[in-house]
């Protein structure tokens, strides 16, 4: 019986000996105040920018849609600066050494602006005068503003070239205005073939599951807006020109 008694209380003492240290532990991890790190990662951000975000952001979409806005903004800039650069060649009854910004030479066999082979300066309200470096192409500068279809008859006196700019008449300033605007609206078509291209791009990367619908909704809206701007600078500059064609 003794011995059997003695047998009863080692057990008793070994089993309160296992179950405390366990309820202890489930205490330590499951308190709040606990120093330890948690077993578990925390997901979703705490308010005040503590603990771990679910995912990082992903700047993937982002840089596929600034690289198609980019481009588009790059194509519509070349197509409004070539509407700047062509209006200056448009006369408007005064001289103006832009007028001939056109002008080619065949020189040494190699079509070079005139601007690189002449300095060209204006002596009067209604004449310009180019000044060959190399004497030997006067000839070539002659044939290349003729060439150029301005509606000026060149006057080589051997040393310079003279060009005389007559007054434009009512008739010829309204042909100078619908010129301009012509040259504008080739301006715009190339603004809104960049436009069709630049969206068709950004559907593109939608449907190839690259961007979400969001993002290409937003990328198209810059789109729009980019082509509202490039149309209203182009309208600007084609106004500007027939203003001063106009004046008399």
């Amino acid at each position: 019986m003794l011995l059997f008694l003695v047998l009863l209380a080692t057990l008793v003492a070994a089993s309160s000996y296992v179950h405390i240290p366990r309820m202890r532990m489930n205490m330590r991890i499951s308190s709040p105040h606990s120093n330890h790190p948690r077993r578990f990662p925390l997901f979703g951000k705490k308010k005040g920018g503590g603990g771990a975000s679910t995912a990082p952001p992903d700047d993937g979409e982002a840089a596929l849609t600034e690289q198609v806005t980019t481009d588009n903004q790059e194509k519509m800039k070349r197509a409004v600066d070539s509407v700047q650069t062509s209006l200056t060649s448009v006369r408007t009854g005064r001289a103006s050494p832009n007028m001939l910004d056109r002008v080619m030479v065949m020189y040494y066999d190699t079509l070079t602006p005139l601007s690189q082979v002449s300095s060209i300066s204006v002596p009067s309200a209604q004449q310009l005068q180019v000044d060959v470096f190399d004497k030997s192409a006067l000839k070539d500068v002659e044939k290349g503003i003729i060439e150029a279809n301005l509606g000026l008859v060149p006057n080589n006196d051997g040393n310079v070239i003279r060009l005389n700019i007559p007054s434009l008449t009512e008739d010829r300033r309204k042909e100078m205005v619908k010129q301009s605007k012509a040259l504008g609206e080739e301006g715009k078509t190339g603004v809104r073939n960049a436009r069709r291209d630049s969206v068709a791009e950004m559907k593109a990367l939608e449907k190839g599951k690259k961007i979400g619908k969001d993002t290409a909704l937003d990328g198209i809206d810059v789109i729009e807006e980019m082509t509202k701007k490039s149309n209203k600078e182009i309208d600007d500059l084609v106004a500007k020109k027939e203003s001063e064609v106009l004046k008399v």
